[in-house]
């Protein structure tokens, strides 16, 4: 469908780590393919709100959209997921929340959300109470009264980590580097914002400023990560994560 007249190998699980082995026929095969998987996921998705339409379920459902990484195909010379390339083709993903009712429908919201928080926005959806506190935000928060504390709705910045690497992302820079920071790529996304340029190097202040941040948040210091299990580290080890 998105790759007609396309003969030769099909590519359809990469090794993961570098796309050099690959030509360009081949990752674009390769992206056909999941491009087609999308689609899948597109058609039957809309048969599934069909269904929740014609049996009323709207009226009271919390429907949340959402993915737990995105998948590379030749940006920045990578295929697949790797620790290293927390670049945004793998970690800024969709999230589409339909409350009950479809109430705020249509409202955008330009803030940084993560996976936890997917939690406090469930409970407080449903009117769920709790008697504990939880690391996730109820972002929703913000469609209720546009001067609630920026704080806690409208973070400055996030981190996110993946094996022994980890990004930090603010609306100035992204950054990836390992636990030990000696690997350090630096990007300033104003002025390069397909994330070319690294100017970790001659950015030194910069990125000590983020060092500090990220060992605050992560309690003063980054352990080394081990695999859980033997199953897990061959099948890491084999797609060079």
């Amino acid at each position: 469908m998105y790759d007609p007249g396309h003969t030769g190998e099909e590519h359809i699980n990469p090794v993961y780590g570098s796309s050099n082995y690959l030509t360009e026929k081949e990752l674009r095969n390769m992206w056909a393919h999941y491009a087609g998987e999308v689609t899948l996921v597109d058609k039957w998705f809309g048969l599934f709100m069909e269904k929740i339409y014609e049996l009323g379920l709207d009226k009271n459902t919390l429907i949340i959209f959402t993915s737990d990484h995105g998948h590379q195909f030749g940006e920045n010379e990578l295929v697949g997921k790797v620790a290293y390339g927390l670049y945004p083709e793998l970690v800024d993903i969709p999230l589409f929340i339909r409350l009950p009712e479809g109430t705020y429908g249509g409202k955008r919201i330009n803030i940084y959300v993560q996976h936890h928080d997917l939690f406090a926005i469930i409970l407080r959806s449903v009117n769920i109470n709790i008697d504990f506190k939880v690391d996730g935000r109820d972002i929703l928060r913000v469609l209720e009264d546009d001067k609630i504390d920026e704080e806690y709705c409208n973070r400055k910045y996030v981190m996110l980590g993946f094996g022994n690497y980890i990004a930090y992302i603010d609306d100035d820079y992204w950054m990836i580097t390992d636990r030990d920071f000696k690997d350090i790529k630096l990007f300033d996304r104003k002025r390069d914002s397909e994330l070319k340029n690294n100017i970790a190097d001659e950015s030194k202040d910069i990125v000590s400023e983020i060092h500090k941040k990220v060992l605050h948040e992560a309690g003063g210091y980054l352990p080394k990560l081990k695999m859980h299990t033997e199953l897990s580290s061959k099948w890491y080890s084999v797609y060079n994560l």
